[in-house]
């Protein structure tokens, strides 16, 4: 059974990789479990003592090694649904990691709704259709449903 922990760890360790968290944000994160645990794994003690992202990233990527990636993916979302704006370059690369994952054989429904987004932003930056803002709210609305439909829907 996957475990939450397993999840989060991968969610982190996207959102690390794609400049989303800080490592000091795993490190508390590692913190936390390591003083929730009765017995932390090793992996999570040395995520703690990190001094660099790539050794926070392969810590991480080792305590998230059984865990569900679409489901984490999923939850990434979540670090965008409180916001109501997002500059139009930043949600441009957002949207450019999306859209990678959205084309991947094995990406769930959910995520087709980020195939079009980096194109749409780029297309809007570049003065060719429609404004920036725009299409950067829609982007952002599409966020916010996926992340509300899974998080809300019904549960296995």
């Amino acid at each position: 059974m996957i475990s939450q922990q397993e999840n989060e760890a991968c969610e982190l360790a996207l959102a690390l990789s794609w400049g989303y968290a800080s490592l000091s944000e795993v490190i508390e994160w590692a913190d936390t479990q390591i003083v929730s645990d009765r017995q932390p794994s090793i992996q999570l003690i040395d995520l703690s003592l990190s001094h660099n992202v790539p050794d926070a990233l392969s810590q991480l990527n080792a305590i998230a090694d059984s865990a569900d990636f679409w489901v984490a993916a999923t939850n990434f979302l979540n670090r965008f649904c409180s916001l109501d704006v997002l500059p139009p370059f930043s949600a441009l690369i957002l949207a450019e990691h999306l859209y990678h994952l959205a084309i991947r054989v094995d990406s769930p429904p959910h995520f087709t709704r980020f195939v079009s987004h980096w194109d749409s932003i780029d297309l809007a930056l570049a003065g060719y259709s429609g404004r920036p803002e725009v299409q950067v709210a829609t982007f952002l609305a599409d966020i916010k449903s996926v992340a509300e439909s899974v998080n809300t829907g019904p549960k296995a």
